[in-house]
């Protein structure tokens, strides 16, 4: 299933809502944006090492 979706500065984000039944609420929403902040920098790591290793072999 694929979730809700919006506009960002002209660019498609995935739209996060809170039930109105949720125990959780704020500190659900803290810890998920939490976890997607640490993925994105592990992944710019990646990209990063896996850039300059492809590029010192070219040389």
């Amino acid at each position: 299933m694929v979730g809700p979706k919006g506009l960002l500065y002209d660019e498609e984000v995935a739209v996060k809502r809170v039930a109105n039944c949720s125990h959780q609420g704020l500190q659900e929403l803290k810890n998920e944006l939490i976890l997607v902040i640490k993925l994105q920098c592990c992944l710019d790591a990646l990209i990063y090492h896996h850039l300059s290793y492809f590029f010192t072999t070219l040389a």
